[in-house]
C-alpha cells in the first residue's frame, strides 16, 4: 500500500556542535515519490539534517517521522548514499551490495538484478580496486537500494567524479528511482544539479537561525540538460543563496 501523507516529517528545533548552532527551527516535509534537493553553502547544516533524518544523529532538539513512525535509529525504510562510496576493499562488489545481510548467497538474485540495473552486470566477483570512481558510486547506489527502501538520502553522491560521469550517474539515479517509486532527498552545492533532479529545492542559509527558502521546480520530465547561461530557476536559486550573477 502506498503511504498516505508525507513520508518524511522533520522538525529540528535546534542542533549544535559545542557552542556553534548548526540548525535552528528547520522543518522538512517530503511527499511520496518526491525528489527534494537541500541546497546551500558549506557549513549550513545540509548534511547534518540528512544524518538526523537517517537516524544517524540523535543528539538534537526536535522530532523526525518517517512513514509516520518516529525515528529513533537507522531504518531499513531509508537508504543512504554518501559522497565517498565507502566500499569495503576486501569484499567483492556483490558482497558490498549485500553487506547489510547475513547469508549473501541467498541474496544473490537480488544483487545480480541490482548490478544489472546500475550497469554493472558481470562485475559481482570483482574487488573495488578494479573499479573506476563512477563504477564505485554505482555499487554504492545498488547497496543503498538493496533493502528496497522507500526513501533514499543522498549526501553529494556525485561531487567527487568528473563532469561526464556525474551526468551519467544523475541520469541513472532518475531512471532507477522512478522505476522503484523511491522518495529522494539530495544534498548538493550545485544549482544546476538541483534544477535537473529536484521537484523542489530547499535553500539553506549559513546562518542557523535564518529561515530556509523553498523553491518549486515545475518542469516536466524528462528534463533537458541546461545550456551555458543560467535559467530563470537557477537565477532564483542564486538569488536565494545571496550569490551575485550577471545577465
Amino acid at each position: 500500500m502506498s503511504p498516505v501523507g508525507p513520508v518524511i516529517e522533520a522538525t529540528i528545533r535546534g542542533k549544535s556542535y559545542g557552542a556553534r548552532a548548526v540548525l535552528e527551527n528547520f522543518k522538512l516535509t517530503v511527499a511520496p515519490g518526491e525528489i527534494v534537493a537541500l541546497l546551500g553553502p558549506s557549513g549550513c547544516g545540509k548534511s547534518t539534517a540528512l544524518r538526523i533524518v537517517a537516524g544517524l544523529d540523535r543528539d538534537f532538539d526536535g522530532e523526525v517521522r518517517v512513514l509516520g513512525q518516529r525515528v529513533r535509529e537507522p531504518s531499513s525504510a531509508v537508504g543512504v548514499m554518501f559522497q565517498e562510496p565507502r566500499l569495503l576493499p576486501w569484499l567483492s562488489v556483490a558482497r558490498n551490495v549485500a553487506f547489510a545481510v547475513d547469508g549473501v548467497e541467498g541474496a544473490m538474485p537480488r544483487v545480480e538484478a541490482l548490478l544489472e540495473e546500475v550497469g554493472l552486470a558481470g562485475w559481482g566477483n570483482a574487488l573495488p580496486r578494479a573499479l573506476s570512481g563512477g563504477m564505485e558510486q554505482r555499487v554504492a547506489l545498488a547497496r543503498a537500494l538493496f533493502r528496497e527502501p522507500a526513501i533514499l538520502l543522498l549526501d553529494e553522491p556525485f561531487g567527487a567524479v568528473d563532469a561526464l560521469t556525474r551526468a551519467r550517474l544523475q541520469s541513472l539515479l532518475l531512471r532507477v528511482t522512478a522505476r522503484h517509486g523511491t522518495t529522494v532527498v539530495l544534498v548538493t552545492h550545485d544549482t544546476r544539479e538541483a534544477v535537473l533532479l529536484a521537484d523542489r529545492v530547499v535553500v539553506m542559509s549559513a546562518e542557523a537561525a535564518r529561515r530556509s527558502v523553498e523553491i518549486p521546480v515545475p518542469l516536466p520530465r524528462p528534463r533537458e540538460r541546461l545550456g551555458a547561461e543560467p535559467t530563470v530557476l537557477e537565477t532564483r536559486l542564486l538569488d536565494a543563496l545571496g550569490i551575485a550573477h550577471t545577465d
